[in-house]
């Protein structure tokens, strides 16, 4: 599931977006789908240090835009498969329980 369709079966997320245009294709998803990306790559450089490296998203993503457990979760599925389908050759199991250890870093203090 594309972000483009999170928001067609998951209409209620798109109201953590109003200021995007979050139109399949649009720059704006894809520019923040790049620093999504950046952020999940720079956390498993800091694999160790997962919360700590992740505090700053946290308080964002939970304390300030409100976003349930269950959105982050759907987010993280959302990423899981355009990873997939990008990088075919990624082991899906394991990438699957890495964005599980994220969505648990992202709402856990």
């Amino acid at each position: 599931m594309q972000s483009d369709s999170l928001f067609q079966h998951h209409p209620d997320t798109k109201s953590h977006f109003t200021h995007m245009d979050v139109t399949p294709g649009s720059q704006d998803l894809k520019t923040h789908g790049g620093k999504i990306i950046h952020a999940i790559n720079d956390a498993l450089n800091h694999y160790g240090k997962l919360q700590e490296n992740l505090a700053t998203l946290r308080e964002m993503h939970t304390n300030k835009l409100k976003l349930s457990v269950d959105t982050i979760k759907l987010l993280c599925g959302c990423l899981l498969e355009v990873i997939v389908k990008h990088f075919p050759d990624v082991d899906k199991s394991a990438c699957d329980k890495y964005l599980n250890e994220v969505a648990v870093a992202l709402i856990t203090s």
